[in-house]
């Protein structure tokens, strides 16, 4: 029997058995016949070399009749796709691919999304961020009907094409050992050209750990909370002076509007100028920890700052809502084991990265 593995697709293979054109999914235990197999010849790709695992496996998934699916409506062109960095007037169809957290964050600004389209129908979508010359991956969705088509590929790759625009030259992502679609995703990643690396420390608690913290006791009554100042009330200039100190300390400037102005907070020991910070962002079932800084000799107000934030989260989430932060160093984590002691669970990630001058370059998408 005469097998040749022309091209990859994500998790499919173009086959020709014979004078026959078949899409194999190994994966999946499957193979349609590819009706329109022209249609996916690039006559400037090189020729694919499978591994011979790869081509055992798909020799024997073509011998078993069971594995044959009849797709009536199959055609080449099912991986024609057309990605866009989206406006806001083109968002709406693409929310529904994105987490419910993600949505108000792609609605607000905080992140920006890719979209796929097929046929004027959205398919998918990728969200991310930039900070610095960095782009963050937060998430890549596709829908069930065109999985396994090379869509989430074709995503990445337009990430690649348009981060330049965006003075961006590098994109991460960091993936907990539980986050649904973990292995797929990993795999992606992978074929595009990603690293891996040990990522920081994911960590979790509920509120009530916070709201029982001894150390913090004197702190949650109001009288005690005077130099703790909303967000929202802290002026625009002061927020402007600590962004020249940061970057005086060679620290990037902060992106104030990451933070939700009702649930972070600030200390203004003398009305104006900030000693310290909190910023809170709202998840589906909690609130993400954003940011803290504070300066020398200011932890009695950063006590205050946290007893506020917290409070202010109860009262939106309840004490079961979670608190989850990224550890970016050993001081941030003895400070939460300090507080919250052994309701703080932590989850070790794997940072993704892909350097976007002198990377090593992703396997071609389509």
């Amino acid at each position: 029997m005469e097998l040749e593995i022309l091209r990859r697709f994500g998790d499919a293979y173009l086959v020709r058995q014979e004078e026959t054109y078949h899409m194999a999914y190994p994966d999946a235990g499957y193979y349609t016949k590819a009706k329109s197999a022209e249609a996916l010849f690039d006559e400037n790709a090189e020729p694919f070399q499978a591994e011979d695992q790869v081509f055992e496996r798909i020799a024997a998934l073509l011998s078993d009749p069971e594995a044959r699916r009849e797709l009536s409506n199959w055609s080449g062109m099912e991986f024609s796709v057309s990605c866009f960095l989206l406006d806001d007037a083109h968002l709406t169809p693409f929310l529904p691919f994105l987490y419910p957290s993600g949505r108000k964050d792609a609605q607000t600004g905080r992140v920006r999304v890719i979209g796929a389209v097929k046929n004027d129908t959205a398919v998918g979508a990728l969200a991310f961020s930039t900070s610095a010359e960095t782009a963050v991956i937060h998430s890549i969705a596709v829908s069930p009907e065109f999985q396994r088509r090379g869509f989430a590929l074709k995503m990445l790759q337009y990430l690649r094409d348009v981060l330049p625009l965006l003075n961006c030259w590098e994109i991460t992502a960091a993936l907990a050992p539980d986050l649904p679609g973990r292995e797929a995703m990993e795999a992606i990643l992978k074929q595009s050209g990603f690293q891996q690396e040990a990522g920081p420390a994911l960590i979790e608690c509920p509120l009530s750990a916070f709201q029982a913290a001894e150390s913090l006791q004197p702190f949650f009554k109001p009288e005690n909370r005077k130099k703790a100042a909303p967000l929202s009330q802290v002026l625009d200039l002061s927020r402007r002076a600590l962004n020249v100190e940061l970057q005086e300390k060679g620290a990037s400037p902060l992106d104030w509007e990451n933070f939700d102005p009702e649930l972070s907070f600030c200390g203004l020991p003398d009305g104006t100028s900030i000693s310290c910070c909190i910023g809170l962002s709202r998840r589906e079932n909690g609130v993400q920890v954003e940011w803290m800084y504070v300066r020398a000799n200011a932890a009695r107000t950063m006590a205050e700052v946290l007893a506020a934030a917290i409070s202010a989260a109860v009262e939106v989430y309840g004490p079961d809502g979670l608190c989850t932060a990224v550890l970016v160093n050993d001081a941030a984590g003895a400070m939460l084991d300090k507080l919250a002691g052994p309701s703080v669970q932590r989850t070790p990630t794997l940072r993704w990265y892909l350097p976007l001058l002198g990377g090593e370059p992703a396997e071609a998408a389509e």
